[in-house]
C-alpha cells in the first residue's frame, strides 16, 4: 500500500499508484503561463555524451511548460564545448561552458546567474546522469512549488535508490546512521528533526521559488545539498518533499570517492550544527560510537532488504565500505 506516513515537519507527497501525471502536466502548462519555470542543470563533460543525458535532453525537448534551461558544462575543452553546443537544438536551452572552479555548487551558481536575465517564478535543479528520467519525474518536483494555492516555496525530491541492487550507500551506511546517533543525543533539536524527516536529503533534485534563491549558499563540493537544506530550514522556507519515481538509478562512484564524500558531508553537518547552536562538546565520543553501531545495523538491515526484494547484494563489501566511511568521523 502507499506510504502516507508524515514523520516530521516537512510535508511528504508520496507517489501513489493512481498518480495522474497527465493532470499534473495540464496544471503546469496553465500555471507556467503566469509563473515561468526554468531549469539549472550542472553537468560534467564526461556525462554530457552519456545515454542518460541524451535521454534527459530528449524528454526535456517535448515539455512545453519549461520556459528556459541552462546546462552548466564542467571539464570541457573549447572544442568539446563547441561540439556539445551543436547538439543542443532547443532554442530554450543554453549551454554554459564553465572554465572556472569545478564543483556542483560553483556550477549551479553560474547557471543561476545566467538565468537572472529572465523573468522567472521558480527554478528546478537536478543532476544530469539520471538513467530513468521522464516527464513525470520533473512534473512531481515542480508541481508543488508552481501550485498557486499550495503556499510552498521549495520542493525536495526523493526516491528509492535501487536498480538491480541497493544504492545510495553514503546515505544508508553513513549519513543516516550518523543522524540517528545525533538525534539520540540531541532529541529535540529542530534542525535534526527537520533533517531526519527528509527521506533522502542527499538527492540532487530541488525546485525553489526565484525569490528564495539569493539567500541560499552554494558551496563548491558534495556538501551543497546539506548547505541548501540548512539555509531553507534556518529561513523557515515553506517546503515539502515529493517522491519523484518508484526507483532511481544514476552513475555510481567508487569506494574511494564515497569516502571522500563522507568526509565532506561530515564537515558540513558539523558546520550546520554549529550554525544551529550545537557546540563541539555536544559531539562527544559516545555519539560517534553510537553512529558506528547504527552503521553496523544498517549493513544488516540492508542485507535483509536486498534479499527480501531479490536484489543483488554483496554484504561483505558493504561492511567494509561502512567501516571505511565511519573512519571519516575521526
Amino acid at each position: 500500500m502507499p506510504d502516507f506516513l508524515q514523520s516530521g515537519p516537512v510535508l511528504t507527497l508520496p507517489l501513489l499508484h493512481a498518480a495522474d501525471s497527465a493532470g499534473m502536466e495540464r496544471d503546469l502548462a496553465a500555471w507556467t503561463a503566469d509563473r515561468p519555470l526554468a531549469l539549472a542543470l550542472p553537468c560534467h563533460v564526461r556525462d554530457f555524451h552519456s545515454k542518460a543525458m541524451r535521454g534527459i535532453l530528449d524528454k526535456l525537448a517535448g515539455i512545453p511548460w519549461v520556459q528556459r534551461a541552462v546546462i552548466g558544462l564542467d571539464g570541457a575543452t573549447m572544442e568539446e564545448a563547441t561540439i556539445a553546443r551543436e547538439l543542443i537544438t532547443d532554442p530554450r536551452f543554453t549551454l554554459l561552458h564553465r572554465t572556472g572552479a569545478p564543483g556542483k555548487g560553483a556550477n549551479l551558481r553560474d547557471c543561476l546567474g545566467a538565468l537572472q536575465q529572465y523573468s522567472l517564478f521558480a527554478v528546478a535543479m537536478h543532476d544530469c546522469d539520471i538513467r530513468h528520467y521522464n516527464r513525470e519525474f520533473l512534473a512531481r518536483l515542480c508541481w508543488p512549488v508552481l501550485h498557486p494555492e499550495a503556499g510552498l516555496h521549495a520542493c525536495k525530491g526523493y526516491y528509492a535508490r535501487t536498480a538491480t541492487g541497493l544504492h545510495g550507500r553514503v546515505f544508508r551506511l553513513f549519513l543516516q546512521p550518523l543522524l540517528r546517533a545525533c538525534t539520540e543525543h540531541l532529541p529535540a533539536h529542530p534542525w535534526l528533526q527537520f533533517l531526519t524527516s527528509l527521506r533522502y536529503p542527499l538527492s540532487g533534485e530541488l525546485c525553489v521559488r526565484i525569490d528564495v534563491l539569493p539567500k541560499l549558499p552554494l558551496p563548491d563540493g558534495w556538501d551543497v545539498e546539506l548547505a541548501l537544506l540548512s539555509s531553507l530550514h534556518r529561513q523557515q522556507v515553506p517546503m515539502c518533499q515529493s517522491e519523484l519515481c518508484a526507483a532511481y538509478d544514476h552513475k555510481h562512484q567508487e569506494p574511494a570517492a564515497l569516502a571522500e564524500m563522507a568526509a565532506v558531508l561530515f564537515r558540513r553537518l558539523i558546520h550546520t550544527l554549529h550554525e544551529h547552536g550545537v557546540h563541539s562538546g555536544d559531539l562527544s565520543a559516545p555519539l560517534l560510537s553510537s553512529a558506528r553501531h547504527h552503521a553496523e545495523q544498517a549493513t544488516h538491515g540492508s542485507s535483509l532488504m536486498a534479499a527480501m526484494n531479490g536484489l543483488r547484494h554483496d554484504a561483505q563489501a558493504e561492511r567494509l565500505l561502512a567501516a571505511a566511511l565511519m573512519e571519516k568521523l575521526n
